[in-house]
């Protein structure tokens, strides 16, 4: 265990050694309350005791509030992020599952961003539907990749040539949830050319 080595040969280490190791246990701590929080809801989404409320959401004020939560890990990697719409992003949607897609969504696009990239973000309306396009700037995947993301049976392991991987429940959650809003989710990526992941939930009387 990294804390029993960490206790047992602090005397040993430099400062720097010590603050490397903090930050791995730190990336260590986080990716493990992300998949117990994500294998918590998969559960509630599977027993069908997961509610949902539809109400009309403000998407771009929910989007600025998940880009504030990653904010430690953008800096770190000295990332930008850019959000681009023209008007408020109203959606009929439920909140807790949409801010969770949202969240999971930015955090992959942190995870998978090579430091010093970016991470672009843009809302927009059709006749039926909302839009929110998360594009980044990193490893991206082929396409035969792609049609494993929101498959439970497969082996996210395979998944890019990324050593920092999660479970890939994340990303299976997003397709879960956004169907359960009456929505669609679309990825378009390329090996090195980034990913660009599309939500679409249905719009809001309230929508311009």
């Amino acid at each position: 265990m990294l804390t029993t080595g960490l206790r047992e040969n602090a005397e040993h280490y430099s400062t720097a050694e010590l603050h490397e190791q903090l930050d791995y246990l730190g990336e260590s701590t986080q990716q493990l309350s992300e998949l117990l929080q994500n294998l918590l809801q998969w559960a509630l989404s599977q027993t069908k005791s997961l509610a949902i409320n539809t109400q009309t959401l403000d998407l771009s004020e929910l989007l600025k509030r998940n880009i504030q939560l990653i904010q430690s890990a953008v800096q770190n990697k000295n990332i930008q992020v850019n959000m681009s719409t023209d008007t408020q992003l109203y959606a009929h949607a439920d909140l807790a599952t949409i801010d969770l897609v949202f969240r999971n969504l930015l955090a992959n696009a942190v995870k998978f961003t090579h430091p010093d990239g970016a991470i672009h973000i843009y809302g927009s309306y059709d006749e039926q539907f909302v839009k929110v396009s998360i594009h980044d700037t990193g490893i991206g995947m082929s396409t035969h990749e792609q049609k494993m993301l929101f498959d439970i049976t497969k082996d996210p392991s395979k998944i890019g040539h990324s050593p920092n991987k999660g479970s890939g429940l994340g990303l299976i959650l997003c397709h879960e949830f956004i169907k359960k809003n009456q929505g669609m989710i679309h990825v378009d990526s390329a090996p090195d050319k980034g990913s660009v992941f599309t939500i679409s939930l249905p719009k809001s009387n309230q929508a311009a």
